[in-house]
């Protein structure tokens, strides 16, 4: 059963539209075609989204969401093609419908997808609001069986609508979660690691979903005394809650207080917006 929902410009600045995931979709291999996208890092508004969908989700009954490389790199793939070749619409501008652009860039099954643009949605609560406010985005977004999204806005300077978001959803873990970004890898020597500043760890500009491949330690531990001007964020699928350390915090938001080997955490600039 195949269901798509597109709807017209909204106005001359806003755009908004929706596709359910196909329903038939058989798991299968996924090679990377057509699909090329250089860098897709989380940047603070998309992880914002991220906070956004999965506390809506959850005040709904809905399991949260956990990153996919592979569906951002198809939500960064649509929202920039979308800007640069100038149309709004779910089919791009390869002739791909949505399903077949997610296999196409390494998701194993077809999924779902919303999509908005407007001169003014650069947040993440822009966007959100949008969604949740259009019948087909809100069902979306509260689908029970995703477990998965790929988040992406991107700018596109002389287009017709400037900014573009694109979510794309996922009906199981895909296992790329881990390669949103680069793994820290603490340095050789258990002593040597704990006292080393955030700095050693190349962090790029805005939040970066790391993999941590040390030994277990405590957060205060690693950063040491310094202060790196990050928080660490990690999502507790027992307790359906973010855990959250950050050095100078008072003690009763350092929530966070182990890191484990293979843990995936958000590090996020401590003066984010």
């Amino acid at each position: 059963m195949r269901r798509l929902a597109l709807s017209a410009s909204l106005a001359a600045s806003l755009a908004v539209a929706a596709v359910l995931p196909r329903l038939l979709a058989a798991p299968g291999a996924a090679a990377i075609t057509n699909c090329d996208v250089g860098t897709f890092s989380i940047d603070n508004e998309e992880l914002e989204f991220l906070r956004l969908i999965n506390d809506y989700r959850v005040a709904n009954g809905r399991g949260p969401l956990t990153i996919s490389a592979n569906l951002s790199r198809a939500a960064e793939w649509m929202a920039r093609d979308m800007g640069e070749h100038d149309y709004f619409g779910h089919i791009d501008s390869l002739g791909r419908d949505p399903w077949t652009r997610i296999v196409d860039c390494g998701y194993p099954v077809a999924g779902g997808e919303n999509l908005a643009a407007g001169t003014y949605r650069s947040t993440a609560a822009s966007a959100f609001e949008l969604f949740r406010s259009s019948p087909s985005h809100d069902e979306n977004m509260l689908l029970d069986r995703y477990v998965q999204i790929g988040i992406a806005r991107v700018y596109v300077p002389n287009s017709k609508y400037g900014w573009y978001w694109a979510t794309t959803f996922g009906t199981l873990d895909d296992g790329s979660e881990s390669v949103v970004s680069a793994a820290i890898s603490p340095p050789s020597g258990t002593d040597t690691m704990a006292r080393q500043p955030a700095e050693r760890f190349s962090l790029e500009t805005g939040a970066n979903f790391v993999t941590w491949t040390g030994g277990e330690i405590s957060p205060d531990r690693l950063f040491g005394e310094e202060t790196p001007g990050y928080v660490l964020y990690r999502w507790d699928r027992l307790r359906g809650m973010w855990l959250r350390y950050g050095p100078g915090l008072p003690a009763f938001l350092q929530s966070l207080d182990r890191l484990r080997p293979g843990d995936g955490v958000w590090v996020v600039p401590a003066n984010a917006d």
